[in-house]
């Protein structure tokens, strides 16, 4: 596990951020990580032959996963909606555990478009952050249960990194599932013994002290974790902060204006989509939401308090 990917995880904030932008995408001065060949592409024959993304409406929750370093994190409540055909958005809710027994609660909005050759494979490109491209590709699924993904990545930092997740419609993989996943997960050249399950709880958060100087306490002991870990072998080279993080330069004035201008344009098209699906997921949740509370009050309140 990358250093610095836990504490791009730990502290994902606007400093992080632009460290990340001038560093790793600006200036460079970050070679990326090349890994060549560690997820290949799947064969035909280990993907789903067809898929309707708009089966995909509603609540999923990543039950199990492969890659420690970005498919394990506890509570992943993630929220789906399909505005047009082939066209799929996700609000993905994740907390990063902290050494002191808190998390950090952190949420983003994908956007992936269906391949019109392969079915099976969503695309999620023109990212402006590290420039990041994730590629899925489902590779089982049974109707309203659950589906399996495998993904190839690169950004700015990284390129060639990957995985596989379970979603579920339930927080926790019925064991029903597994024979089928397993058989899905060998054709893709994987073993499921090396899945792990997720906790998707969601408990609340434990009581925090109001002191000024809590925090700092406990940003301490992240630090104090953090020099641990590196001391224990863990990687040092800066190689990636993570997964969801190409500087297009010109060699005349007109050309970049033109660029310029075209860029601005494909921004625009997907700031409107972005801010659409953003309304289109707020009624998932509140949909779900109600149908949990009509469903059993009980529960769905501690959930509501475990998110909050």
């Amino acid at each position: 596990m990358s250093l610095q990917i836990r504490c791009g995880d730990l502290y994902a904030d606007s400093a992080v951020k632009a460290f990340n932008k001038c560093a790793v995408s600006t200036r460079k001065c970050v070679p990326q990580r090349v890994t060549a060949g560690a997820y290949p592409l799947p064969a035909p024959d280990a993907l789903v032959e067809a898929l309707d993304v708009a089966e995909l409406e509603g609540r999923w929750y990543i039950s199990a996963g492969l890659n420690k370093l970005f498919d394990t994190f506890p509570c992943q409540v993630h929220y789906f909606t399909s505005p047009e055909p082939g066209k799929l958005f996700i609000k993905v809710n994740w907390r990063v555990a902290r050494p002191n027994g808190q998390f950090y609660e952190r949420s983003d909005l994908q956007r992936f478009v269906q391949d019109a050759n392969t079915p099976a494979a969503l695309f999620n490109h023109d990212n402006e952050t590290l420039h990041y491209q994730d590629d899925w590709y489902i590779a089982a699924m049974s109707k309203d249960e659950y589906f399996l993904v495998y993904y190839r990545g690169r950004n700015d930092a990284w390129d060639g990194y990957g995985g596989a997740v379970v979603y579920t419609r339930e927080p926790s993989l019925k064991a029903e599932y597994v024979p089928e996943l397993s058989a899905a997960a060998a054709k893709l050249g994987l073993s499921w013994s090396d899945f792990e399950l997720t906790d998707n709880s969601c408990p609340p958060p434990p009581v925090l002290q109001l002191a000024p100087v809590a925090d700092l306490d406990v940003l301490a002991d992240d630090v104090r974790v953090l020099e641990s870990e590196a001391e224990a072998g863990l990687e040092n080279s800066l190689q990636s902060f993570s997964r969801g993080f190409t500087v297009l330069k010109g060699t005349e004035q007109a050309a970049e204006a033109t660029a310029r201008a075209f860029i601005d344009r494909e921004e625009s098209v997907l700031k409107a989509e972005f801010a659409a699906a953003e309304k289109a997921l707020e009624g998932v949740e509140r949909r779900v939401m109600l149908k949990d509370i009509l469903a059993a009050p009980g529960r769905a309140l501690a959930a509501l308090l475990g998110r909050g």
